[in-house]
């Protein structure tokens, strides 16, 4: 956030020789805590990216989320407890989830691709009758589709990087 630069909550991505960043660090920590990433110049714009991905899934899933609770009569604001300790049940499981992908073994202990297939069916059937837009889990749908066409019914959800691995 804009409002946090300058402070050791910015967390400012660099990358290029490392040698150029130790020399310019003391410099660069006035602005946020640096974080060097490697040696390769378009590195911190490749991590950008995928932040950029990560933040619009969270937001876009809240807001979805919010659109399914208003109908109900849920204000935002409700949501908002039960939205946080969501966000923080999956933060607490990304590190596992980084270790599947590393490995590139899927292990379903937190439910297989076709047991979350069934739960996305519910999503858009809720969407669908609360009058609220279902393209998001529609697209989810059709991702973890692909992944038990694809052999991975029996997987857990991390499989789906499969999915996001093909072009």
């Amino acid at each position: 956030m804009p409002e946090a630069v300058g402070t050791p909550e910015a967390v400012l991505a660099y990358s290029g020789p490392r040698p150029l960043y130790d020399q310019y660090e003391a410099a660069l920590s006035s602005l946020g805590t640096g974080l060097h990433l490697g040696d390769d110049p378009g590195l911190s714009a490749t991590y950008e990216m995928a932040t950029l991905l990560l933040m619009w899934g969270t937001l876009d899933g809240f807001l979805n989320g919010v659109a399914i609770l208003e109908k109900a009569g849920v204000s935002a604001g409700a949501y908002l407890p039960v939205a946080r300790t969501a966000i923080g049940t999956m933060a607490g499981r990304l590190p596992d989830y980084a270790r599947q992908a590393d490995e590139g073994a899927y292990p379903s202990d937190d439910g297989t691709v076709g047991t979350h297939l069934v739960a996305m069916g519910h999503v858009i059937e809720e969407s669908e009758s609360a009058g609220v837009n279902a393209e998001l889990p529609r697209l989810m749908r059709a991702l973890a589709e692909r992944a038990v066409a694809a052999g991975h019914g029996s997987g857990g959800y991390v499989a789906l990087l499969e999915q996001f691995r093909a072009p």
